[in-house]
């Protein structure tokens, strides 16, 4: 039963939210944490942001993540099909029916409806995720701190991203040998 409830909720997720898997984690939250308390939050977000760091799609490295997590391998299975599913049958149908559609009027006006409502759903994920996670001042000021640098000083993400990944190298070989996180 509760394989069929998380095929249910990835496959109704996957339907109904475009732009990517940023876009499904209000409904994935509310889904997973407040309705059925699959997840506790902390989990939930540990999980997206997993998700996010790994290369790969977004919303079915999260459905594996959370799949494994509640029912095991079955689970991850269960989730993986549920969300590739609905992109895969809406792409194979907008793909056939794609050259006798007008490329005009309410098709441009329907595009332009779901661009707008993509980001209103990136957006309450980008809150949400931040009320969790920036729980101190210093973290509050990271988040500031990257935000000015990419849209003020047009430092490149990859960039940061990069800036970053030598940070924790550097933060963790000092906690290992001059701390001595190493010893046994």
């Amino acid at each position: 039963m509760v394989i069929w409830h998380l095929f249910r909720i990835f496959f109704i997720s996957g339907l109904f939210t475009f732009s990517g898997g940023i876009a499904m984690i209000p409904m994935l939250h509310t889904e997973l944490v407040t309705k059925s308390n699959y997840l506790t939050e902390e989990e939930f977000y540990y999980y997206t942001a997993i998700s996010q760091t790994l290369p790969g799609v977004i919303s079915l490295t999260l459905a594996c993540f959370v799949g494994k997590k509640i029912k095991g391998w079955r689970g991850l299975i269960a989730c993986a099909l549920a969300v590739i599913l609905p992109a895969y049958s809406i792409m194979l149908i907008l793909t056939i029916l794609y050259h006798s559609l007008p490329q005009n009027g309410a098709i441009d006006g329907v595009f332009t409806a779901v661009r707008a409502t993509a980001g209103v759903f990136v957006l309450e994920a980008s809150l949400n995720m931040g009320r969790i996670t920036a729980k101190t001042t210093r973290k509050v000021m990271v988040v500031i701190g990257v935000v000015f640098a990419v849209y003020v000083l047009n430092i490149s993400v990859l960039t940061i991203i990069g800036l970053t990944f030598i940070y924790a190298i550097l933060l963790s070989a000092y906690d290992y040998f001059w701390r001595g996180g190493g010893r046994a």
